[in-house]
């Protein structure tokens, strides 16, 4: 089975089918049993010898990291026939390949597109246009001049959100949740909190904040939703479409009005055209959106789970950033990217062939022994710690910095805020279901 049939399906649809046959299975005569067994290795749901990067396996989707640990110690650069994909798992050799010039980032936009008939491309051309556009999925000099404008931008307004601002804002998200003594920390904090900041950024006005949010949880979910068919896709080119243009009318404001917002900021940038402008805020937006949203609730269920570096925290708040940092390290929210090679180059001693694609492991990289002392131990007080979670060097998350002070202002307003707080075991914990993003769809806590 390849890439394409896989990623049509969400991990628990897998699972379900997977336990099904293995049920089945079970009843079946020897010839009909081995039927079934080269059915499933067929399907890539059965591990090979030497392992091979298959998210699709029984359990790796809930812990991924033995599997993690086992390809960096038996085959840590292979070819995957469940992905279809070349794969980089050892830090060493990830970092080799974040940094070489040869590997292309204009990849992940042509899987989701994968998964759409041809028929209904054309319905779907804006929403695939703009996944193409991202800053994740373009190369210099393109990329280095569109990163460049939004660092400019940031810089500009970034004064305007110190973390006194960013914890009122969080806090303002907790208060209506308080008498209740139970939330989720997904739906009540950590999805509205960026769309909340994001809004100020732009100084968009209250009676459009709903719409924006609507827009951008659309074409947010694209990313993960699109692998899953058309839905998603159809949703996405709405959203983008009504996103892009309510940012042109807000820029042509800005231009008769100026102020201190980030549009305004990339007005006084040269060199760019309105619709770059458009697309460098969208950029903006979505980044923070789905990067904060996951690194708030990743670092809280991690937390919870350590009750005595919860107290640490609580007693010495300025610890609290050094754990943050661990906590990227520990749970990702970006378990992979993709890259396509350019042209032909070695990593990890194996030859890669221009134009194969390429999957480098970025939550592996970040487990490895070889680098992390005790690698799948949370150890708040971590240094040195150079993880890759928001990526590295010219190419690292431009909204980095912005980022880590959302989640810090989060998470010390929740364990400040919510006393006595604790997960809640009545209720379901839900993760996502995607290969591309690491995160929780639900996060019940009581306090």
């Amino acid at each position: 089975m390849a890439q394409l049939t896989h990623s049509g399906l969400a991990m628990t649809d897998i699972g379900r089918v997977l336990g099904k046959l293995r049920a089945l299975q079970s009843d079946l005569p020897a010839g009909e049993r081995q039927a079934i067994e080269s059915l499933l290795r067929a399907a890539g749901v059965v591990e090979r010898t030497p392992p091979q990067y298959n998210p699709f396996l029984p359990g790796v989707h809930e812990d991924p990291y033995p599997h993690y640990h086992r390809l960096q110690a038996e085959h840590p650069v292979h070819w995957s026939e469940a992905m279809q994909s070349w794969v980089v798992c050892r830090y060493a050799d990830v970092v080799t390949a974040l940094r070489d010039p040869r590997l292309s980032h204009r990849t992940g936009y042509r899987t989701v597109l994968a998964n759409v008939p041809p028929a209904e491309h054309a319905g779907i051309a804006q929403v695939t246009r703009f996944l193409g556009r991202l800053l994740n999925e373009i190369d210099p000099p393109e990329h280095t001049r569109l990163r460049r404008a939004m660092m400019r931008a940031l810089a500009t307004v970034g004064h305007q959100l110190p973390p006194a601002r960013l914890e009122s804002i969080a806090r303002g998200l907790l208060d209506p949740v308080v008498t209740r003594h139970r939330m989720d920390l997904v739906a009540d904090l950590a999805h509205p909190l960026p769309a909340v900041v994001g809004a100020e950024l732009l100084a968009i006005p209250a009676a459009d904040r709903s719409h924006f949010g609507r827009d951008v949880h659309d074409i947010v979910h694209t990313f993960s939703g699109g692998f899953s068919g058309t839905a998603a896709m159809a949703a996405g080119e709405s959203a983008v479409d009504s996103l892009s243009s309510f940012l042109a009318h807000l820029l042509a404001r800005r231009r008769a009005r100026p102020g201190p917002d980030a549009l305004s900021a990339l007005l006084a940038v040269d060199g760019l055209t309105d619709d770059e402008r458009v697309l460098v805020a969208a950029n903006l937006i979505l980044g923070l959106h789905e990067n904060v949203t996951h690194a708030i609730t990743l670092g809280l269920n991690t937390l919870l789970r350590q009750p005595l570096p919860a107290q640490r925290l609580l007693r010495g708040p300025d610890r609290l950033p050094t754990a943050v940092e661990e906590m990227l390290r520990h749970e990702g929210t970006a378990p992979i990217l993709s890259r396509v090679v350019r042209e032909d180059t070695v990593i990890g001693g194996v030859d890669l062939p221009q134009g194969a694609p390429v999957i480098l492991l970025i939550a592996a990289a970040n487990r490895d022994a070889d680098r992390f002392p005790a690698p799948d131990r949370f150890i708040p007080d971590r240094s040195p710690n150079p993880h890759i979670a928001f990526g590295l060097g010219k190419r690292a998350c431009p909204g980095a910095t912005l980022a880590r002070r959302i989640v810090h202002a989060a998470i010390g307003a929740t364990l400040t805020g919510l006393p006595g707080l604790q997960l809640d075991t009545a209720a379901p914990l839900v993760w996502r279901d995607e290969i591309n993003i690491h995160g929780l769809s639900t996060l019940p806590v009581a306090f």
